[in-house]
C-alpha cells in the first residue's frame, strides 16, 4: 500500500538522520526495544541512497524513520530550547498519514513498531491518555500476531525470533505503566503470556537492562492496583500485598548496577550511565510511590499541629518510612543531578521530568517534617530541596514549558506551606525550626527582602504566579543544605553514588522468608517487628481523608488541599 506523499515535509541529511537514530538509540534504546538498530540502519542508507523514489517516499517504513528521526530531534533538543518540540512537524505529517489499522495490521511488526514509537512520543511530549490509546493499539497488533506466545515465532529465523521477543516486552512494558500511570486498564495479563523475558544475544544491545526495566512496570503497575486502585482491601490481603512489593522492589535493585560501566558489557561510560541512570529513576520513582502517601499522611499531622514528637519521628515506624521515602527521593535526585552533570539528562525526557517533579515534591513534604524535628534528628537531605528546584529551573532555561508551570505549582505549594508554618508558630509561640524554615521558605519564593523591603505574608489560594531566576538562586542560598557538586573520580569521571541500594536495604521495612527471619539480617531493626509497619501503613491507608491516584499533579493537589484544610 503507498501513502500520499503530498506536503512531504524536509527531512535532515543522511548523516544528521543517522546521529539522530543513535541519539534516540542511546536515550532509549537499551531499556526499550522498539526497532532493530542494525536494521533500521540498513533501511536508512538505503532511503537516502533512493531519496527521490516515489515508492520509497510513500512507504509506510518512511513513516517509522520520520518518528525515529522525530524522538531523536525531541531527544537532542536545542540547549538554548526555543519553548518548541523539535521534531514536530514529523509527527505531525505521520500523525496525518498513519494508514488504517487494517493496512497497520498488514504490515506485521511494522505496524506494532510505528503504534509503539508514537506511544513513545507522545509521553515524552507529556500526552499520556494519547500515548495510552498508541500503546494499547501497539499491544492488540502484537496480540493478534502472537507475538506473546511461542507459537507465534517458532516459524521465524534466531535474530527475528530475537526482535519480536524485545518487542514484545517493550509494548508490554510500555502499556502497563502508561495503563497504571492514566488509571486504565492493563490490556492483558501475565497468565496469557508464554514467552520467555529477553536473553542476550550476538549482535543485540545485552538484554539485562530492558528485563530490569520490564520487571519494574510489573511492579509499578502492582503499586498503583494495590496502593491507589479502587478495589478496598482488608488488612488480611493489604499487608502480604505490600511486603511483596517492597520485596520485588529489593530484588530488582540487586540486579542494577550501582556504578561504573564495566557492569553492562560492551557500553561506553556514558552511555551506561545514561542506561544505568534510567533505571535508577524508574526504580525510585516505584519506592516513591509506594512510600509518599505516609509522607503525605505525617505532612498533615504536622501541618494541623498534630504530629508526633521529634523523637517519634526519628524512630516510629511511619516515622522511619518516611526517612525511607526521602532517602530514596535524595538518590533518585542525586541520579539527576549525576545525569546533569554528564550533560545527559534529557531536557523533553518523560522520565527525566517526571524524577525531578517526584523528588521536588518529597522534598517539600520533608521540609514540612524537619519543622518539627529536633536538631540532629532533622532528615536534612542533601542534594535536597535547593538542588531539586534549581534543576528544575534548569529544565524551564532550557525550553521546558512544563518545567516553567511546575516551578509555578511549586511556588504556590511552599507558599501554602510556610504560610501554614507560620500560623502554626504563632498560635504556639515558638519559635524555632519551624520559624527558620518559614522565613527560608518564603525568602526564596516571593520575599523582597534580598533588596531591603519587608517581606509580605504568602497568599495561600495562588498557585499561579511565576518565581524568578533570582528567587529560586535566593532560596538555595537560603534553605538548609547545598548544592550538588559533580562526584568525581580521581581521572576526573562522574560516577553515580556507589553502593546506591547496598547501603540502602536497612532502612527498608525488613521483609522475611517463609521461615519468618529477616532477609536483610539488620541488628538496627532487630527491635522492630515487619508486620508492625505494614498495620501503621494500613492504618494510614484506611484514612478516606486522602484521595490519591498515583499521579504527580494529582499529589500536588491533594496537598494544597490539605494545607488549606487543616
Amino acid at each position: 500500500m503507498q501513502i500520499s506523499y503530498q506536503n512531504f515535509p524536509n527531512l535532515p541529511s543522511h548523516q544528521e538522520a543517522q546521529r539522530l537514530l543513535e541519539t534516540a538509540m542511546f536515550y532509549i534504546g537499551h531499556t526499550q526495544h522498539h526497532v532493530d538498530a542494525r536494521d533500521f540502519s540498513d533501511r536508512l542508507w538505503f532511503f537516502y541512497a533512493n531519496k527521490d523514489d516515489p515508492a520509497q517516499l510513500g512507504s509506510p517504513w518512511c513513516l517509522e524513520m520520520m518518528l525515529v528521526i522525530a524522538i531523536g530531534t525531541l531527544f537532542d533538543a536545542n540547549p538554548e530550547g526555543n519553548g518548541e518540540f523539535s521534531g514536530i512537524e514529523l509527527f505531525e505529517y505521520v500523525h496525518k498519514n498513519v494508514p488504517t489499522l487494517t493496512a497497520m495490521h498488514s504490515y506485521g511488526k511494522l505496524g506494532v513498531e510505528i503504534f509503539g514509537l508514537f506511544a513513545i512520543y507522545l509521553q515524552n511530549v507529556h500526552r499520556r491518555e494519547e500515548a495510552y490509546l498508541y500503546i494499547s493499539t501497539a499491544l492488540r497488533l502484537a496480540i493478534s500476531h502472537k507475538y506473546h506466545q511461542v507459537s507465534g515465532t517458532k516459524h521465524l529465523m534466531k535474530s527475528e525470533k530475537v526482535h519480536l521477543n524485545r518487542l514484545w516486552w517493550t509494548v508490554y512494558m510500555q502499556e502497563r505503566r502508561l495503563a497504571a500511570a492514566t488509571g486504565n486498564p492493563s490490556g492483558i495479563r501475565d497468565e496469557s503470556i508464554d514467552v520467555e523475558l529477553p536473553t542476550n544475544s550476538p549482535g543485540f544491545a545485552p538484554a539485562g537492562p530492558l528485563c530490569i526495566n520490564i520487571k519494574i512496570a510489573r511492579v509499578t503497575g502492582r503499586i498503583l492496583s494495590v496502593l491507589y486502585g479502587p478495589e478496598p482491601h482488608t488488612e488480611d490481603t493489604f499487608v502480604p500485598n505490600v511486603q511483596e512489593i517492597v520485596k520485588s522492589l529489593y530484588d530488582i535493585s540487586q540486579e542494577i548496577p550501582s556504578d561504573s560501566a564495566k557492569d553492562f558489557q560492551g557500553m561506553g561510560r556514558d552511555l551506561c550511565l545514561r542506561t544505568t541512570g534510567s533505571l535508577h529513576l524508574m526504580l525510585y520513582q516505584a519506592t516513591l510511590l509506594t512510600l509518599r502517601p505516609i509522607m503525605l499522611h505525617m505532612a498533615k499531622l504536622v501541618l494541623r499541629g498534630e504530629s508526633p514528637s521529634s523523637r517519634s519521628l526519628h524512630t516510629s515506624p511511619l516515622g522511619r518510612l518516611s526517612r525511607t521515602c526521602s532517602e530514596a527521593a535524595r538518590r533518585l535526585l542525586k541520579v539527576v543531578c549525576s545525569l546533569r552533570n554528564r550533560n545527559i539528562l534529557a531536557i523533553h525526557g518523560f522520565f527525566d521530568f517526571d524524577a525531578v517533579c517526584s523528588s521536588s515534591f518529597i522534598m517539600i513534604l520533608v521540609a514540612i517534617l524537619d519543622s518539627a524535628c529536633e536538631d540532629g534528628q532533622k532528615f536534612s537531605p542533601s542534594p535536597g530541596l535547593p538542588d531539586a528546584l534549581e534543576t528544575m529551573q534548569y529544565l524551564a532555561d532550557h525550553g521546558s514549558k512544563h518545567a516553567l508551570q511546575r516551578i509555578k505549582d511549586l511556588k504556590g505549594i511552599c507558599k501554602l506551606m510556610s504560610h501554614k508554618i507560620q500560623s502554626l508558630q504563632a498560635m504556639n509561640n515558638s519559635p524555632s525550626a519551624a520559624d527558620i524554615l518559614a522565613g527560608n521558605i518564603l525568602n526564596g519564593f516571593g520575599s523582597n527582602e534580598r533588596h531591603g523591603t519587608a517581606s509580605t505574608p504568602a497568599n495561600p489560594g495562588n498557585l499561579n504566579s511565576e518565581p524568578s531566576r533570582d528567587q529560586v538562586v535566593s532560596l538555595e542560598n537560603s534553605v538548609q543544605g547545598q548544592s550538588l557538586r559533580p562526584d568525581e573520580t580521581p581521572n576526573g569521571d562522574i560516577q553515580l553514588e556507589p553502593d546506591l541500594w547496598d547501603n540502602f536495604a536497612h532502612i527498608w521495612v525488613p521483609p522475611t522468608d517463609g521461615r519468618g527471619e529477616n532477609l536483610y539480617q539488620d541488628v538496627s531493626m532487630a527491635d522492630v517487628s515487619p508486620d508492625e509497619y505494614y498495620k501503621c501503613y494500613f492504618s494510614m491507608y484506611n484514612n478516606a481523608d486522602w484521595s490519591l491516584t498515583g499521579e504527580e499533579m494529582g499529589g500536588f493537589a491533594e496537598l494544597g488541599r490539605q494545607i488549606q484544610d487543616v
